[in-house]
């Protein structure tokens, strides 16, 4: 029961992960593509835009009080610079930078989006040169591969995900041959369970990285204000750098992430071609699918560790949950079978106390009886009760034991005073 149950789990597993495979067919060109922009324009003589580009504005007029500071900063510099205490023309540095940043905030927006377009459209244009207009081509077949088996493949019933496929005949005939018919179940639902686990940890890893990517990019693109600003005072410059170095590595990953997608799928052909195993077609496929998606990580360092603790912990998530529901699968047919027999049971018990309860009594038999340990405080108690007639007592013999100990007795004369005095 326990093996059929882990079965069932893995078969629900299994469906879940195909049908939200059709989720991350149509989203995954725009996770790994889609850059956040401001969607600047000017209408009428004023700045318009979403709402990245209203918070822009609130931070580039709160860079504008820094500026202030900066240039007092930029004062107490010059002094400080025949003290050797800062670095020499800190202070015209200071100030030319601030006032170049002011016209740049202005043309940022404008700027950002311009990029921000060229390189989404370049990254779908090299996802498909052959369609432009439809990036997803590849990214289908990947996931063709890594559900159904490569299109081309050579053995289309072993390749893919496939879902476990046994006859309660089988398996009871693996109980008599348990290595024969027992070792290919449990190869196939091995192999199956593997194959859905790691893809289903590999969408939600997709799902956060993208999601991450993006997020990133918007908080620098609109901080860029404040970041630029303080990278003007010395002791912020080290960690404002890192931001900016980051920004240019968040712009670029679209395009290399869309190089990994294009060149996976036509090694991959080259594999089903030259008719590989079904097992290395599969692994190729998620290894394209992998490399793609942790680009990111690889062109920007600030996601390295965040990427790392996302993925140990997406992985314990799903690990845990497919445990449970496989627990939970084989808990539930256990009980059924255990509902099943307990209703058997009661049936059967209820014919037998029926016939206890309209059967004649035979109270001569009930009352003889021997007690042997009735309770553990009295272990070496045994009484013989005989009854002439019900009610009165004619004989009561105890055990010497209880003599020995000292407990008062009840002899046949007390007994028979004590009625005497009753009537």
């Amino acid at each position: 029961m326990i093996i059929l149950g882990i079965i069932v789990a893995i078969v629900a597993i299994i469906g879940a992960t195909i049908e939200w495979s059709d989720i991350l067919k149509i989203t995954y060109v725009d996770l790994m593509t889609k850059i956040p922009q401001f969607e600047y324009d000017v209408q009428d003589g004023h700045e318009v835009g979403n709402r990245n580009f209203e918070i822009y504005q609130i931070l580039r007029n709160i860079s504008f009080l820094i500026m202030g500071i900066l240039i007092l900063f930029a004062g107490l510099s010059f002094m400080f610079e025949h003290m050797t205490f800062v670095p020499p023309d800190t202070g015209f540095r200071i100030l030319s930078s601030s006032v170049l940043f002011v016209f740049f905030f202005f043309f940022f927006p404008m700027l950002w989006d311009l990029l921000a377009n060229t390189v989404e459209q370049l990254s779908k244009w090299i996802l498909n040169p052959e369609d432009p207009t439809k990036p997803i081509a590849n990214v289908d077949y990947l996931l063709k591969c890594l559900t159904l088996g490569c299109p081309e493949t050579k053995h289309p019933e072993d390749g893919g995900i496939q879902t476990p496929n046994f006859t309660l005949d089988e398996i009871v005939a693996g109980l008599t041959d348990p290595l024969g018919t027992l070792k290919n179940i449990f190869l196939t639902t091995f192999l199956a369970a593997f194959k859905a686990i790691a893809f289903l940890i590999f969408m939600f890893l997709t799902f956060l990285i993208g999601t991450i990517r993006q997020v990133l990019t918007a908080i620098v693109i609109i901080g860029l204000p404040l970041i630029l600003m303080f990278s003007l005072f010395p002791f912020f410059k080290r960690i404002t750098d890192r931001f900016i170095d980051t920004l240019l590595g968040l712009l670029i990953v679209p395009i290399f992430s869309a190089l990994v997608i294009v060149s996976g799928v036509a090694q991959l052909q080259t594999l089903v071609t030259q008719n590989s195993d079904p097992v290395t077609e599969w692994f190729a496929a998620l290894a394209v699918m992998a490399l793609g998606t942790f680009m990111p990580a690889m062109l920007v360092p600030m996601l390295g560790s965040i990427i790392s603790s996302v993925s140990s912990i997406t992985t314990g998530a799903v690990s845990t949950g497919v445990i449970v529901t496989g627990m939970g699968a084989a808990r539930s047919l256990s009980s059924m079978s255990g509902m099943d027999r307990m209703s058997s049971y009661d049936s059967q018990n209820g014919v037998f106390l029926t016939k206890a309860a309209f059967s004649p009594v035979n109270l001569p038999q009930i009352t003889k009886s021997r007690l042997d340990g009735a309770s553990p405080g009295l272990t070496t108690l045994e009484t013989n009760y005989e009854f002439e007639n019900i009610g009165k007592p004619t004989k009561l013999v105890t055990n010497r034991s209880l003599m020995d100990s000292g407990i008062p007795q009840i002899s046949s004369n007390n007994v028979k005073d004590l009625d005497d005095s009753e009537s």
